[in-house]
């Protein structure tokens, strides 16, 4: 798991510093030296080094999925747009959508990201007991209500629940699609996990910019709507994350 982990503390810093109407400097200076006591600590830890390995030749064009793992990618970006519209506009969008004070407003993304965490504490499990196109659908689906219970509730409570479940949707998809194109027949594993990952986290990129941009358009409240579309995308196309030799 990577370092998402931390998400749900930071969140619940920032709920807290805002809750307690912390200056913004020393709410600066105290993330500050805290990430700096953890960095001087993990720095002095005795690395092995690494073995001299030849230099990898450079690709020479963009390494963009195709074949079997452009759905692959497909499914990842749309599950990566939605994480990644959730972390910049969740508390914009609970502040339009609902009456939450300024530290409630903190809340959704703590919500969201401790629901991803426990998800793909226990997501092996759940798994190895569904099956990997079964699971995936789930998710999709779990995702997908989240984004509805957020749109069309009008109260605090109700949006949190969302974003609780879309939490617990987009958690497995980025790591089964990553074993997907792992395990490719076709490519070698750096290169096919780099196609994918080209289109997975460059959702995370271009989703709140383009949720802002629909905004825009047609408010935040309907364009948070958008991501449960791509939630039934992932539905789907679950079957593109099955392993090769597995019946999706």
């Amino acid at each position: 798991m990577r370092c998402g982990a931390w998400v749900p503390v930071r969140a619940r810093l920032g709920y807290l510093a805002t809750h307690l109407a912390l200056p913004l400097l020393w709410h600066f200076l105290l993330a500050g030296g805290l990430i700096y006591v953890i960095t001087a600590v993990v720095a002095a830890v005795p690395w092995p080094g690494e073995r001299r390995q030849p230099p990898a030749a450079k690709p020479r064009r963009l390494p963009l999925p195709h074949g079997a793992l452009l759905w692959v990618g497909v499914v990842a970006l749309c599950a990566s747009l939605g994480e990644g519209a959730v972390a910049d506009w969740s508390a914009l969008f609970l502040l339009d959508a609902t009456a939450a004070s300024t530290a409630q407003s903190t809340l959704g993304y703590a919500i969201f990201s401790t629901a991803m965490v426990i998800t793909r504490l226990i997501g092996a499990g759940l798994i190895l007991r569904l099956g990997t196109t079964t699971a995936t659908r789930l998710a999709g689906l779990s995702a997908a209500l989240g984004v509805a219970l957020a749109v069309l509730s009008g109260t605090l409570y109700p949006v949190l629940a969302g974003f609780f479940l879309m939490g617990i949707g987009y958690a497995l998809v980025m790591p089964l699609a990553f074993s997907r194109a792992a395990n490719d027949p076709e490519l070698p594993p750096g290169a096919a996990i780099a196609s994918v990952a080209t289109l997975g986290y460059g959702g995370m990129l271009l989703g709140p910019p383009l949720i802002g941009f629909a905004a825009s358009v047609i408010t935040l409240h309907y364009a948070f709507a958008l991501l449960g579309v791509l939630s039934l995308c992932i539905v789907l196309r679950a079957g593109a994350l099955a392993p090769p030799t597995a019946e999706p």
